[in-house]
């Protein structure tokens, strides 16, 4: 009936009615979409790429750091004090003295005094009592439990968030009574562990809430109100915008506009000097008037969020942020669900209406990419020039669902093929290959052809050893990352994983699209392949996890690419010399102690970008004809002139030893000595000068493993 009816109309109004129906049905499928766990995170991560790149420096706020950074912790660690961290409370007491002697207007610890300190608790608390502008900082666990209070203010209005209970991590009770007031410390990270928002008050009770750091000082006493409405939180004259769960969105500083800083020695220095009636170093007037925050940044307190801004931020910044944010008036916004709706339903209906107008379908993803390009110019635009944070995700999403529904027809029938080869073999192909197919369903049949790629291979040293020592669980996260981490790398390179092979990963490069420089793409990711796992021996090792060592070889050649199996079963593959040559060089590293290890091809077609150093002429297990084998050092544009020094001197060692030289050989490599492959080669001439190896010698080492 409903079909009847629209064919009857005509052909404008049955245009307009089709545009209004896949505009209806794009804004639905992208406003509900767009609210899913999963393009929520990718719309927060399109805000951390605002907030790095995009995002102005805000006016100069109240907020002053007082840092416990390297430098202090060098400093106290050697006599006279020779404490570590956590400092004994003495220590706070001279800077306490100095930043009421320089005027401060409130003094902000992000650091918590739960634990007792006998010996120098009484003498902290007389400091606080006698600056009488200190906060103390306390973090809430956990939601029931418990009625502690500690420290709240009173509110007005309607909160847009509920009450929970605060069985809290609280300062010693005689440091609390001294303090001039406390606050929460505790940030909610979003799902993926990123802090963008802040719970500025946490109502407790009916009429009451708890303060965080950022937003404490300016409650002057404990009689002042918080004043809640739709949207906003007054405290004062200060008015901070919320979202509808009561949230404010923190406006980060770039990193070219970073928080005046001081560090806690030179604080307490000054503090020393004053008590002793000596004239300060330190500027008063850079404290006068300003909050300060006193908190760690030394890697030892591990005192690090994730931020938009930062992978490893300081902990306490987030909480200047939030202080000047209130302070300035310049806040950060994310734009109400009305305003988004709105502007998805524009975009969708604009690429809509083209995509039942122009009938090329790559004119209608031309008009759909100037629809989004100018939509995420104008987003662009709002976050720079006002702090708005519009949505990108969603209308940039229905924008392609109207396109989708615009070209009904042609996706309809012409597509029809191309989904179901997509559909059945994303699991099995990559998507280089499956674009291939895409284009020539014929590919589909088994074979192959000749191509000339550099193939791949890793492996992890020791790990059958690893592997029994670790739970089932623990090793296939511990092998996940790892792995995880140099696929990311090898794609990112334009490389195509073959295969997964236990702990190893085959790849090649040059194949199924072609790469003139494969070589030296092989070259870099393997490269950064071990720049990136050591990385992850850092993080592995601050786990108490093992540290995975992995080798790699590489070979550059003919090979014969394809797909490999049977009719109803195959895989994207390779096979050949080349391949094998590869997977031998894998296992030499262990000869010689190295990570990457070449063949000659590759050195012949990288060579103007790559640094190498041959090291020996191998005869692999199963191989008749010795092969070069060469050590990748660096880039060429990366290299030190320490790495081009041990590749000078060991070709000058390894002339030497081919020519039975034995003593200029030792001389030279004995000038490498923590260098691995030196060390091996002074082995073998120690070996030879007993047992000398002939005239015939064509210094050609066997391999008699894989």
């Amino acid at each position: 009936m409903l079909s009847t009816v629209i064919r009857n109309l005509s052909t404008r109004r049955r245009g307009a009615l089709l545009a209004v129906g896949v505009t209806a049905l794009a804004a639905t499928l992208g406003a509900g979409l767009g609210r899913t766990d999963f393009l929520e995170t990718i719309e927060a991560k399109s805000y951390d790429w605002r907030a790095r790149h995009l995002l102005r420096p805000a006016p100069a706020g109240p907020s002053v750091l007082v840092l416990i950074d390297e430098g202090t912790l060098r400093v106290f660690k050697d006599p006279p004090y020779g404490v570590r961290w956590p400092f004994p409370r003495e220590l706070y007491c001279p800077v306490l003295r100095y930043l009421k002697h320089a005027g401060a207007a409130a003094v902000a610890f992000d650091i918590q005094f739960s634990e007792p300190d006998m010996e120098f608790d009484p003498a902290f608390a007389d400091c606080l009592r006698a600056n009488g502008r200190a906060w103390l900082a306390y973090q809430c666990q956990g939601d029931h439990g418990g009625d502690d209070r500690p420290w709240p203010v009173r509110t007005q209005g309607t909160p847009p968030l509920p009450i929970r209970r605060c069985p809290g991590v609280l300062p010693m009770p005689e440091l609390a009574a001294a303090a001039h007031s406390g606050a929460r410390i505790d940030f909610d990270p979003d799902p993926d562990g990123v802090i963008r928002w802040a719970r500025v008050l946490q109502p407790s009770r009916p009429g009451e809430a708890l303060p965080q750091l950022g937003v404490a000082p300016l409650f002057d006493d404990v009689s002042a109100t918080a004043l809640f409405t739709p949207g906003q939180l007054h405290i004062g004259r200060h008015v901070l915008p919320l979202d509808d769960r009561g949230r404010v969105l923190v406006r980060w500083r770039p990193p070219e506009q970073p928080w005046p800083t001081h560090s806690f020695a030179s604080v307490y220095e000054n503090g020393l000097r004053l008590d002793e009636g000596k004239s300060v170093t330190l500027d008063p007037a850079r404290f006068r008037g300003k909050t300060v925050f006193i908190g760690a940044s030394a890697a030892a307190t591990y005192e690090f969020r994730v931020t938009p801004i930062r992978e490893a931020d300081v902990g306490v910044t987030l909480h200047a942020a939030v202080h000047d944010a209130a302070v300035t008036g310049v806040a950060m916004l994310r734009a109400g669900a009305g305003l988004n709706l709105a502007l998805l339903v524009l975009a969708a209906l604009l690429v809509a209406g083209a995509s039942l107008l122009i009938e090329r379908i790559w004119l209608q993803m031309a008009a759909a990419g100037l629809v989004v390009v100018v939509y995420l110019g104008v987003a662009g635009w709002l976050f720079a020039a006002h702090g708005v944070w519009l949505d990108v995700v969603s209308p940039t999403l229905a924008t392609l669902i109207a396109l989708g529904g615009g070209t009904t027809i042609q996706y309809a029938t012409e597509g029809r093929q191309k989904r179901r080869i997509r559909s059945a073999f994303q699991h099995y192909l990559a998507p280089a290959v499956i674009d291939q197919v895409v284009r020539d369903p014929s590919k589909l049949s088994l074979g192959g052809e000749r191509r000339d790629i550099t193939a791949f291979f890793s492996d992890i040293q020791g790990f059958t050893g690893i592997s029994e020592k670790l739970d089932p669980t623990d090793l296939v996260a511990l092998l996940n990352e790892c792995l995880g981490g140099m696929t990311d790398l090898i794609l990112e390179s334009g490389g195509t994983i073959d295969k997964y092979i236990g702990d190893a990963i085959v790849a090649m490069y040059g194949a199924p699209l072609d790469q003139p420089d494969h070589a030296v793409r092989g070259c870099r990711a393997a490269l950064r392949c071990q720049a990136r796992l050591i990385e992850l021996r850092r993080q592995w090792a601050a786990r108490g996890k093992p540290e995975l060592v992995v080798r790699i070889g590489l070979n550059s050649g003919s090979a014969l690419v394809g797909n490999m199996g049977s009719a109803a079963r195959f895989d994207y593959t390779m096979m050949g010399d080349t391949v094998n040559l590869a997977s031998r060089l894998e296992g030499a590293n262990a000869v010689y102690g190295t990570f990457i290890l070449v063949g000659e091809e590759v050195v012949k077609r990288a060579e103007a970008e790559v640094l190498f150093r041959e090291l020996d002429a191998l005869r692999v297990k199963g191989k008749s004809l010795p092969v070069r084998v060469f050590h990748v050092l660096a880039m060429k544009a990366e290299a030190t002139p320490a790495l081009v020094a041990v590749a000078d001197g060991f070709a000058r060692g390894l002339a030497a030893y081919r020519g039975q030289q034995w003593e200029v050989a030792r001389a030279a490599f004995e000038a490498l000595a923590d260098d691995p492959p030196a060390k091996v080669f002074l082995g073998r001439i120690a070996a030879f000068e007993k047992s000398p190896p002939g005239g015939g010698w064509d210094g050609v080492y066997e391999m008699t493993t894989k």
